[in-house]
């Protein structure tokens, strides 16, 4: 399981469809979040929409792919922040 933190920026040097793109072809299921809606539409791809300000909301996050996958492998953190 591989989650990329700050997924919605497709213009950074880190875009989804070369990373994620690539962990989901390898079997990898994919979670991403950022502040807004997601523009990604893959099957193996799961957006939660939160801020990485928001300790209770990156908990809840994080629960939930635990309770569904059992955890993480992988973690790209590709998210800023702002007050």
């Amino acid at each position: 399981m591989s989650a990329i933190v700050g997924s919605n920026h497709w213009h950074e040097p880190w875009p989804w469809p070369q990373s994620g793109a690539t962990l989901s072809r390898s079997g990898d299921r994919v979670f991403g979040c950022s502040r807004g809606p997601s523009a990604i539409v893959h099957e193996r791809y799961r957006h939660f929409e939160l801020s990485v300000n928001d300790e209770r909301a990156v908990q809840a996050m994080a629960d939930a792919i635990r309770a569904s996958h059992g955890g993480l492998d992988v973690l790209i953190n590709n998210a800023g922040s702002r007050p």
